[in-house]
């Protein structure tokens, strides 16, 4: 699983209710931006990042600034449950 990661001036990265994230690390400035759901094999590492992880950021993108103006999420998607470590399939999420 590649992580993909938010980096600099992000606004609103104290909000609580920011939207479909890993990882929000406030020291370096970062969010760990959740784009795909890994136990529905949604993507996996043979899959070109071009037609998967970069338009999946830029949509997310285009919905994190909707959110930023009114605070509601429109990007639609479900966010797993962090503490479900069976639906990572082992693998190592970032509390």
């Amino acid at each position: 699983m590649y992580d993909v990661w938010l980096i600099g001036n992000i606004q609103k990265i104290d909000d609580p209710n920011f939207p479909h994230k890993y990882k929000v690390d406030k020291k370096n400035n970062r969010v760990r931006l959740c784009l795909y759901h890994p136990s529905r094999n949604e993507w996996e590492r043979d899959q070109e990042v071009y037609n998967t992880l970069i338009p999946w950021t830029c949509e997310w993108l285009y919905y994190y600034e909707l959110w930023l103006d009114d605070g509601k999420w429109r990007g639609g998607g479900e966010h797993p449950n962090l503490d479900d470590r069976k639906i990572f399939k082992n693998e190592k999420i970032d509390k």
